[in-house]
């Protein structure tokens, strides 16, 4: 939205290096009220799901103006890319965003419309190592697999799952894409010692970044088009040619 500068302070654990220099105001679930007062902000911008309510009443209660956000998946995203050029007075640099997010989808999902249903890759998104944490189909990371070209095994329920050997095993998974956890290596190696793992067989296991994957931001185009990529090499090339980082840890 060109309105980086107006951002007075930050909230800890975030990665995106442009906005290192700016100071902490505490935690997402804990931020130092005394800290917020001191930057003065006109506007204190929250995560539906990643700020906690009572954090949200309590700086309301001290009298600073809060926006909620909900960006759960692309649709939200969007959204919330409205709402902000709308609280910022950036409404024409928010429009030019959203076209932008729209073209991009829209390739994809182009790209993914022409497989066969037979060509679908059934694969899970692993996002903690012990014992194993997979992300479900009604997550962000499930709208990225299923756009992507994937499909998951997993029902709808709970969010992130937990599943052990074989349990992955008895679902046959043709892919595993592993989360830029700590253990991610030993996480990968674990899943390439099984032959009667599909992915394992056909080298599909890979390591992504998990900033990329986790959260919907404009980069999430980023890791759709990663994952469109190791799911289906060269689909979004032909698709382009139709119309007219990731390291891949694969064995």
């Amino acid at each position: 939205l060109e309105a980086g500068h107006l951002l007075v302070g930050k909230a800890e654990g975030g990665s995106e290096p442009r906005l290192k220099h700016l100071p902490s105001i505490g935690s997402y679930a804990r931020p130092s009220l005394e800290r917020i007062a001191g930057l003065k902000p006109d506007l204190c911008l929250a995560i539906k799901d990643g700020t906690p309510p009572e954090t949200v009443r309590r700086l309301r209660a001290a009298g600073f103006p809060v926006l909620v956000l909900a960006p759960e998946h692309f649709a939200g995203l969007d959204e919330a890319i409205r709402q902000l050029g709308d609280a910022l007075g950036k409404k024409a640099e928010a429009a030019r965003l959203r076209r932008m997010m729209a073209a991009r989808l829209a390739k994809v999902d182009a790209a993914v419309a022409s497989l066969p249903a037979s060509e679908r890759k059934k694969a899970l998104i692993q996002v903690q190592g012990t014992p194993p944490m997979f992300a479900g189909p009604a997550t962000f990371s499930g709208e990225l697999l299923r756009r992507a070209g994937g499909s998951s095994p997993l029902p709808a329920a709970p969010p992130y799952p937990r599943a052990g050997v074989e349990q992955v095993l008895a679902m046959q998974p043709e892919a595993i894409i592993i989360s830029g956890m700590a253990c991610s290596e030993d996480a990968a190696e674990l899943w390439r010692r099984l032959p009667g793992l599909p992915a394992a067989r056909s080298k599909r296991i890979f390591i992504v970044d998990a900033d990329l994957f986790s959260q919907p931001s404009l980069r999430s185009l980023d890791a759709l088009e990663q994952l469109t990529e190791l799911l289906h090499p060269g689909l979004l090339k032909r698709g382009s040619h139709s119309n007219g980082g990731t390291h891949g840890a694969g064995n």
